[in-house]
């Protein structure tokens, strides 16, 4: 019988713990990834510093909005020539 109230207590702290991570859960949403789709490119700044005076390497690179032609980048040069022959 003296088990019984740390028993309790424990499953009081279980469930107390499990309601607030799922009130946390719902409260909080993950922001969207990516972009919009749409015209035209986005820059993205792919700089870096390696720590040191004069260090690193600095660009941009343009990646498109559109989803067509952004997954037209991700298919070989092979793929894309037996493409263009079956058209001919």
């Amino acid at each position: 019988m003296e088990a019984l109230p740390v028993i309790l207590g424990l499953v009081a702290v279980i469930v107390l713990v499990a309601a607030l991570a799922r009130s946390r859960a719902v409260s909080e949403r993950k922001p969207a990834r990516g972009c919009d789709p749409g015209e035209g490119d986005q820059l993205v700044d792919i700089g870096y510093a390696s720590g040191g005076a004069g260090g690193g390497h600095g660009g941009v690179i343009r990646v498109t909005r559109d989803p067509q032609q952004y997954a037209r980048g991700f298919v070989p040069a092979s793929a894309l020539k037996a493409d263009r022959n079956k058209t001919q």
